[in-house]
């Protein structure tokens, strides 16, 4: 089991990704601790950070003043050393040798690239391991904001608004995706909303509700093997810190899923009696559960939805329920 520790301190933006990292590898069955900035709202962000950084900490400003002093002629601020010294950084700190010196991998998402070799020339000065990987994105701090305020006013007529952090999903797959808003907001509302929607009122009408449990018909080798795929494609983008090509493992399914959907027709099949019904509705299903799973770092709220519609430890699915509502 690896010992995954990440850390964004800076940006809101940065915060989001690096929370994409910790709960994907918490998936995979690393141990993860995720360090993020005490500005971060991450109750609003839906984070799964271990900790905030808390700068008035003892174990902090000891750790600075011991950085400073290894440092002379850099400019060591409180953000720039919370990695280490939040881990007790001059101290014979147990977090310290876990989580940095005998860590697998020590990520940390900076604003910039100035930031960044600032960072590690810090780490040489202090003597101390340098990052495994240091990740520097764009900065989104205005949708993120928005996507904040969002949540916040969420409309009380909507239960659960709040909790779901609607507003939220849509900002981490834009930021992913590397798309707008709106283009966000139709792909993971119409496109894959549209499919689990459809999917699962179907599964109702024509079997009542329980799965089909029936092999993959003739015509749907291509979706079958883009959604077997689609794991190890997003472990490998991942890996890379690629977060748009494993987002785009993730579409490819929804894209694979929503052809075959119109290319098959099961609502033709059911009209017709034809039994290749169940198989069609089997495959589909299967590719609806693979996105559950996968969506899961990216857009966690809409995943754990699509799980409740298409997952049923009882023998029938729950009653149709719309995965992506209009606020």
């Amino acid at each position: 089991m690896a010992r995954f520790y990440v850390v964004a301190t800076g940006s809101a933006s940065g915060a989001l990704l690096a929370d994409v990292l910790a709960r994907h590898r918490r998936m995979v069955g690393d141990r993860v601790r995720f360090l993020a900035g005490a500005g971060v709202a991450r109750t609003e962000l839906g984070l799964v950070s271990t900790e905030l950084f808390d700068p008035t900490s003892a174990r902090h400003v000891a750790g600075l003043a011991a950085l400073r002093a290894r440092c002379p002629g850099l400019e060591v601020d409180d953000e720039l050393g919370a990695p280490v010294t939040s881990l007790g950084f001059g101290s014979d700190a147990s977090n310290y040798r876990r989580w940095w010196v005998e860590a697998d991998q020590r990520v940390r998402v900076v604003e910039t690239g100035a930031r960044a070799e600032l960072w590690r020339a810090v780490l040489a000065a202090a003597g101390a391991p340098g990052c495994t990987t240091v990740v520097a994105p764009a900065t989104w701090e205005e949708p993120v904001a928005a996507a904040v305020s969002q949540v916040r006013e969420a409309p009380a007529e909507l239960p659960g608004a709040r909790e779901r952090g609607h507003g939220v999903d849509v900002l981490r797959w834009s930021l992913v995706r590397g798309v707008d808003e709106a283009v966000a907001r139709r792909e993971l509302g119409r496109e894959l909303g549209g499919l689990v929607d459809r999917v699962v009122v179907m599964v109702h009408r024509y079997r009542g509700g329980t799965p089909p449990d029936a092999g993959p018909p003739r015509g749907s080798e291509e979706l079958v093997a883009v959604c077997a795929g689609a794991r190890e494609g997003v472990r490998g983008a991942l890996a890379r810190f690629d977060f748009g090509a494993a987002a785009g493992e993730v579409w490819r399914v929804v894209q694979m899923a929503n052809r075959y959907l119109e290319v098959s027709r099961p609502w033709e099949l059911s009209r017709s009696a034809d039994p290749r019904v169940d198989s069609v509705l089997a495959v589909l299903l299967a590719a609806c559960r693979v996105l559950a799973v996968e969506l899961t770092p990216f857009a966690p709220g809409l995943a754990a939805r699509v799980a409740e519609q298409c997952v049923s430890l009882a023998d029938v699915l729950p009653q149709p329920r719309g995965v992506f509502p209009k606020l």
